[in-house]
């Protein structure tokens, strides 16, 4: 009984929002349980208790107790309270114990009936367990309310998500690489879901920011004057999709579900090549400190204990080479058409203030009374204040997908899987290697990370 309740210790901290670590981080230590807290995890060790004895045949009574003990029980066990708790061991039978099979509410309700001195027993214990621990260098921290709801967040819309999960790679029974990719096919998916939303918000607003300012520009210029009220919708417009934004919060879950998902895929292949590297020890601290809640999910994935050898070059050196030449391909597509508008939007901004200079110089002081000198001077402005709108729109939405570091990313991760080819085709593959690999995998994608979440949904206008 006493090795189950330790074996459950684990999942009563995560019901409190506890976890047990021999490292030092930056949580609050847990000196001692509170009533609160004992209030939460008692009534679950309660539970363990009954169905134990339940499933050991335990009956409910208090015969051990009452009955007279015979005097070579006595004699043999040297005292009466000795004797009778062989007694109770013999009879299986408990004062405690339920019949039958209870359901959680019977069994809770029956703890609530206990007198203190009972109840204490169920939460007691672990308090002495908090100081073993600390004995021995350990600590048990209470993680922020923030970081559970986020890691709660990812898991129940895990649950919910009903699109095709993605694999690290397919076919794969190891129990825990199995586990593995499952939790990678969710944040990936969800990652790519939430991107396509971030996106489509980008959008919007770049076009109602662009068409305020284009709006707004007739109103001035070309004395619209009932475009005032279109300007006052359109910036409740923008306020409403930035409201939307913050709710759905898919900029946040988009960056961190994908740190999360390359995570997984690196440990996945850690496991797969049968070393003992855990992600968690080559983590970058940016990751750690920025998204504490990632760290959390990886410390709950059993470790991998194959020491089969399997070979990654293929599996992950190879096909990532693949993936992000392909992906480098595409964003230089996007690169150079954002090019090519920015270079088109430039000449005929350009030209268009070529085109006013030499009106204002040449035209505008010498016309004659037939030519509407003011409606020219107007359209003019206008197609400057057009281009300037295309420009705030690729600003606003181009500019936010940073493809110039993206590509730069794409590079430099071809360039790292290269080296990665080349050292594992010359040398094999060496667990210093892959710890290399990891490490450099992980600070890129925490590089990348860092410079996408400077590109939320903002309102520029």
């Amino acid at each position: 009984s006493n090795i189950n309740q330790a074996k459950n210790f684990a999942k009563y901290l995560d019901a409190l929002g506890c976890f047990y670590t021999d490292r030092p981080v930056d949580y609050e230590i847990i000196k001692q349980f509170t009533k609160e807290q004992a209030a939460v995890f008692a009534p679950m060790e309660h539970e363990r208790w009954i169905r134990e004895h339940s499933s050991m045949a335990w009956t409910p009574g208090d015969l051990y107790e009452t009955a007279e003990i015979p005097a070579d029980m006595l004699a043999q066990y040297g005292d009466e309270n000795t004797a009778r708790k062989a007694l109770r061991e013999q009879l299986r039978m408990h004062k405690l114990a339920m019949k039958e099979n209870p359901t959680q509410d019977e069994i809770f309700a029956h703890y609530e009936a206990l007198p203190l001195e009972e109840r204490e027993k169920d939460y007691e214990p672990f308090n002495s367990m908090l100081k073993l621990i600390k004995k021995y260098d350990g600590a048990v921290m209470k993680m922020d309310r923030s970081i559970m709801n986020e890691k709660e967040t990812f898991y129940r819309e895990k649950e919910e998500c009903r699109l095709p999960l993605t694999q690290v790679m397919e076919g794969e029974t190891d129990p825990s690489l199995q586990e593995l990719n499952e939790l990678f096919g969710a944040a990936d998916v969800l990652s790519i879901e939430n991107a396509k939303k971030h996106r489509r918000i980008l959008l919007i607003l770049s076009i109602i920011g662009t068409l305020l300012t284009f709006a707004f520009l007739l109103y001035d210029e070309a004395e619209l004057h009932g475009l005032i009220l279109a300007c006052g919708v359109m910036i409740l417009c923008l306020f409403f999709v930035r409201r939307i934004a913050n709710r759905l919060e898919c900029h946040r879950k988009y960056l961190e579900y994908r740190v999360l998902a390359e995570c997984l895929r690196c440990q996945f292949f850690l496991s797969f090549a049968g070393t003992g590297i855990r992600v968690m020890e080559v983590m970058p601290w940016s990751i750690r400190k920025g998204i504490p809640w990632i760290p959390e999910v990886l410390s709950s994935i059993p470790e991998n204990k194959s020491s089969e050898k399997r070979s990654v070059l293929d599996p992950w050196i190879r096909e990532q080479k693949m993936y992000h030449k392909a992906a480098l391909g595409k964003n230089e597509i996007k690169n150079r058409k954002n090019g090519r508008i920015a270079k088109i939007v430039l000449v005929i901004t350009i030209a268009t203030y070529v085109a006013a200079l030499l009106y204002e110089l040449l035209v505008y002081r010498n016309a004659q009374g037939a030519v509407d000198v003011n409606l020219i001077r107007a359209l003019l402005k206008i197609v400057l204040g057009t281009m300037s709108a295309i420009t705030l729109f690729t600003g606003s939405y181009y500019g936010k997908m940073s493809l110039s570091n993206i590509i730069d990313d794409y590079e430099r991760m071809i360039a790292l899987y290269e080296t990665a080819e080349e050292e594992i085709v010359q040398n094999g593959e060496s667990e210093e290697l892959l710890t290399f690999l990891a490490r450099e995998f992980l600070n890129e994608n925490s590089t990348w990370y860092s410079y996408q979440s400077k590109n939320g949904p903002d309102l520029v206008v």
